[in-house]
């Protein structure tokens, strides 16, 4: 019993580090602190050239890490690679460079264990030097989460845990799309096309770190996630409609993809959708431009 306990973790957290000797420690640390112990801690080494495998290497003799250092290959390959590792019944993400909260991994377990598939939660925004600078909402319902889908993701990708059966039985895999800049939105809304049930912890359980190459990929990865939410929204139309009519959220995220939907709704379907008279007029101009430029081809 001991052993298949300890060959069979609850929770497989899979971290690829490629030079993150910067903020490597903080993230290592936050993950084999957590409150819940019953999890494996796969780190792949892809490729650094700083002193991250150092670093990690401080940390190999808790009997939860599995470390792996090789040649780049990129982070597609590094996930795909660590998922095919893992061994836990559900897959949690963690990126070298952000924050785990201490009861993150027990409460995703949690909400897991209640029948959903994927899971993110709240979380915070910090500096390089780790000081706080703001917040994000995620979705919690149904609802939110369609809308939220239309725009951005529902999650930040180092806080999602998510079932390693679901992923299995579809055989889904990161970058399987065109859309290889924006992996984690295309397999995001493989998860919702293939009726897996969304949800996030109503709490902050991380810590999302704004670094330089982070910010650069939001750059780079604008044009793929352009096009999969302007897919997402041609086919979730009418079902997008329906929840719009009535539908208001406190969620600023949510809010701004009701308020966009309504105004493309209203002028580019010429449907009778109010597109709420409380809106400021410069706030419409800035969704009538996101809108054109979301499906411009």
């Amino acid at each position: 019993m001991t052993e298949s306990k300890v060959n069979k973790p609850s929770v497989s957290v899979i971290m690829p580090v490629y030079n993150g000797e910067d903020y490597l420690d903080e993230a290592l640390s936050s993950v084999l602190n957590q409150t819940f112990h019953d999890f494996e801690f796969i780190i792949i080494d892809d490729g650094s050239t700083d002193d991250s495998i150092e670093i990690i290497k401080k940390y190999a003799s808790d009997e939860r890490v599995k470390f792996i250092s090789r040649e780049n290959f990129g982070l597609v390959y590094t996930l795909n690679e660590a998922i095919s590792l893992s061994c836990g019944k559900y897959i949690a993400r963690m990126d070298a460079d952000d924050i785990c909260h201490p009861e993150r991994l027990k409460k995703q377990v949690e909400k897991l264990n209640d029948g959903f598939d994927i899971c993110g939660g709240h979380y915070h925004l910090i500096s390089e030097d780790g000081r706080f600078i703001g917040s994000r909402i995620c979705p919690i319902n149904d609802d939110e989460f369609l809308l939220c889908m239309t725009r951005t993701v529902p999650f930040a990708h180092g806080s999602v845990m998510f079932k390693r059966d679901f992923l299995m039985a579809h055989n889904l895999k990161y970058g399987e799309t065109e859309y290889k800049q924006a992996e984690d939105l295309a397999l995001w809304h493989s998860f919702f096309r293939l009726g897996a049930r969304f949800t996030n912890v109503d709490d902050f359980i991380f810590s999302y770190r704004l670094v330089a190459s982070s910010l650069s990929k939001n750059k780079g990865n604008r044009n793929d996630a352009n096009a999969l939410c302007r897919i997402f929204f041609k086919e979730r139309g009418d079902e997008i409609k329906n929840k719009i009519i009535t539908l208001d959220s406190v969620n600023p995220e949510i809010h701004s993809a009701i308020l966009f939907s309504r105004i493309y709704l209203k002028f580019f379907k010429k449907s009778t959708v109010s597109t709420c008279s409380k809106v400021s007029l410069p706030s419409k101009l800035i969704a009538i431009l996101w809108i054109v430029s979301l499906f411009r081809k």
